[in-house]
């Protein structure tokens, strides 16, 4: 029996990574052509960036951040903060001098993240879990499209799925080394995007009350060091790379000004508005997996017996997201930590309901996969038409409508 088990998953396994590497081809054939490239735009800004680190090693963090301060053009641009990033960027460059090299680096970290949402669903939620939600994941159109960019998206999200599952993990087995791992990797995912830093509340509120309120036995030495670590630890990254703590205050305000007091028109015009926007984003970009995680989270809400502890987090999360994002700028790029959660509720849906079905095995199995491919084959569809042929570099709304042919109907 055990043999069988393991050969179960074994095949599964085999499956997931096949599907990772069609993706990945996909995804390869997606690269924009050296003159598609926006090189005064973001991906221009982490070249050039990057570029500094290897011509002038750890000090070029500080030149950075002086010529950012003396050109107030380039404030409207990523700020030189994002620090490990822009480390990973020069290691690419030192590879091939181009800004290609950049769409490599968000396209390892895309198969990076796959491969630990693989192995973490499958641990809390079965191989058939793994294998559907694994596979969702690969070919989210949002995730392929962010890891053939030279943007910071796929990095971000890897290593913030790292920071939500290692303090799952922890709040599920109570073991010390997650706390680690969790301050190492959400110290990582603040210098990628120092957005993470609005996270921080929720973690901080989850590990009160899951001590004070559900009573577990969770050092308050631990949560001290999880809240408090990655802030602090980033700021002193922060001060030893650009020299002292007044060029820090002085990049900070630039940034403040920029984000908050004097926002830039594209945010106005094309990151702002409701806060079901990205529910909107979402389904032009994946209508079935859309489907599933509102048919999910019903069925969730209303049969208790079915909640864990795990799947009660990423709900919560969810909910946090949606309430404190709707206060800063709305691109559905920034939340692929919703999309993560959209297609693990996706892939659980697809099972239940076909668990919930009284039909003879070799039946559910052959409707199962047809059900599977028609949401793969949906979701390539969408990858193509927004990626490829529309060749969309930022997923706003506005983009997402117009290469629908929306404006053109209501005209």
């Amino acid at each position: 029996m055990k043999y069988l088990i393991k050969s179960y998953s074994f095949y599964f396994s085999v499956i997931f990574f096949f599907s990772l590497f069609v993706s990945t081809v996909l995804i390869v054939n997606s690269f924009p052509a050296d003159n598609e490239y926006y090189i005064n735009g973001d991906e221009g800004t982490y070249y050039k960036q990057a570029k500094q680190i290897n011509e002038q090693g750890l000090s070029g963090f500080e030149a950075n951040a002086d010529v950012f301060l003396k050109d107030s053009y380039l404030s409207l641009y990523p700020p030189p903060i994002r620090l490990v990033h822009v480390f990973l960027a020069s290691l690419a460059l030192k590879f091939s001098d181009t800004i290609f090299s950049l769409s490599c680096l968000s396209l390892v970290y895309y198969i990076v993240h796959c491969i630990v949402c693989f192995f973490f669903i499958k641990k809390y939620w079965g191989v058939e879990a793994a294998l559907l939600a694994g596979i969702f994941i690969c070919f989210s159109p949002l995730s392929c499209g962010m890891a053939g960019r030279a943007l910071t998206e796929s990095g971000y999200y890897l290593f913030f799925t790292l920071s939500l599952f290692s303090l799952i993990d922890y709040l599920t087995i109570k073991d010390t080394k997650k706390v680690v791992l969790f301050v190492l990797f959400f110290c990582i995912s603040i210098l990628i995007k120092e957005s993470a830093i609005f996270v921080l509340p929720f973690f901080g509120g989850l590990l009160i009350t899951e001590k004070y309120f559900l009573k577990k036995n969770i050092p308050f030495f631990d949560i001290v060091v999880m809240t408090v670590s990655p802030v602090l630890l980033s700021f002193l990254s922060y001060i030893f790379v650009f020299g002292g703590i007044d060029k820090v205050i002085d990049v900070f305000l630039v940034i403040n000004k920029i984000n908050m007091a004097e926002p830039h028109l594209y945010i106005k015009l094309y990151n702002s508005g409701p806060w079901y926007q990205y529910f909107v984003d979402y389904f032009m970009l994946s209508a079935p997996i859309s489907l599933l995680f509102l048919l999910f989270a019903g069925f969730y809400l209303t049969n208790p017996q079915k909640r864990t502890s795990q799947l009660n987090i990423l709900f919560l999360f969810f909910v946090y997201f949606l309430f404190v994002f709707s206060f800063l700028p709305q691109n559905v790029r920034y939340a692929q930590p919703v999309d993560l959660i959209y297609r693990i509720c996706a892939a659980l849906m697809v099972l239940q309901m076909f668990k919930s079905v009284s039909l003879p095995i070799i039946v559910k199995r052959g409707s199962l996969i047809i059900v599977f491919l028609l949401i793969i084959s949906s979701d390539v569809s969408s990858f193509h038409n927004f990626f490829m042929v529309n060749k969309i570099y930022d997923p706003i709304s506005y983009s997402l409508f117009l290469a629908e042919k929306f404006f053109t109907i209501w005209q």
